[in-house]
């Protein structure tokens, strides 16, 4: 019997650009499908109506971490496949159920908009129920998470002293400067609540009447950087904080409590995972230009289903691979 699970993989990372992880619950009652996931790198859960328990790990595929925001009402496909042995893996599909047609003009195909894919290899499924269904369908929507946690790549160049730190998952990035200029190629941890104040001046919009334009600093230290909001004059630590990053073990960033360095947000593609080239330092930080949205690769074509007057965009996909009993 065919494995399904490197073949669902692949197809999810050829159609979407992004991934993390995330936690799923299943549950059949009453005639109703229902699930329940999680995905804390991005600070998004699923809602729908299933107590969260114990459940198995996989990969969330996305495009785009702020498309969550626009989608109120979604259907999700749930599929199982047996495999090899005592194999099963079990595929949910999600879908945005409001837009009754998402295509590009002169093509019938639907463009997917979320999709995740999970593995995971378990002795047996007393400790992560699925249900018997080969297919079903249901409903839910997407939330908010109270608190987030994304890896984040720290890279500085030799002789640089810009240090960046690359947030893959949730496709941002941040920069600023440093007092020393050593390589540095590591990794740690961002802790943040809102993902949509990750960027430089996060509280400018908040008040329309009374701006408060001040820019995200960042504090260092060898064990955490802290980014809050640039101190008012006479104005005593700490302020506003809306991410700090843990490492371990320490890094060398540079001298403790010297500066203050300005941070600059920006969009990152994990798909380039090397800082830009240097710039020439101006007067005043120029806000980035907006990268041009790359090219959908080509993936494999979707299962076919039925959809009414006509076919609506697919947002997510899990894929969990467990042993049967």
């Amino acid at each position: 019997m065919t494995d399904q699970f490197p073949i669902l993989l692949k197809t999810a990372a050829e159609q979407f650009t992004n991934q993390c992880t995330a936690f799923a619950q299943f549950s059949f009652e009453n005639g109703a499908f229902k699930a329940h996931m999680q995905a804390t790198e991005i600070m998004k859960q699923f809602v729908g109506d299933v107590t969260f328990g114990q459940a198995p790990k996989g990969i969330l595929f996305y495009k785009n971490v702020f498309d969550f925001d626009s989608i109120n009402n979604v259907d999700f496909l749930y599929q199982k496949h047996n495999g090899p042995q005592n194999t099963v893996t079990v595929q949910v599909t999600f879908r945005d159920g409001t837009s009754p047609v998402f295509a590009t003009v002169g093509e019938s195909r639907s463009e997917p908009f979320y999709t995740q894919f999970d593995h995971f290899d378990i002795p047996s499924l007393q400790k992560y129920p699925i249900p018997f269904n080969p297919i079903a369908r249901g409903n839910g929507k997407w939330t908010n998470y109270e608190a987030a946690t994304v890896q984040a790549d720290v890279i500085r160049q030799e002789n640089s002293t810009r240090l960046y730190l690359q947030l893959g998952p949730i496709g941002r990035e941040v920069y600023f400067e440093t007092t020393k200029d050593s390589a540095i190629s590591a990794q740690g941890i961002l802790i943040f609540c809102d993902v949509k104040k990750l960027k430089d001046r996060p509280l400018e919009s908040d008040d329309p009447d009374h701006p408060d334009d001040r820019q995200m600093v960042a504090d260092y230290t060898p064990d955490r950087i802290v980014f809050h909001l640039e101190p008012k004059p006479n104005e005593k630590l700490p302020v506003d904080e809306f991410g700090v990053v843990i490492f371990d073990p320490l890094i060398d960033l540079g001298d403790p409590g010297v500066q203050l360095p300005k941070s600059t947000w920006r969009d990152f593609n994990p798909d380039q995972n090397q800082p830009v080239p240097e710039p020439e330092e101006p007067t005043e930080p120029t806000e980035p230009t907006e990268p041009t949205e790359p090219t959908e690769p080509t993936g494999p074509t979707e299962p076919t289903e039925p959809t009414g007057s006509g076919t609506r965009r697919w947002i997510s996909r899990w894929i969990v691979y467990l042993l049967r009993l």
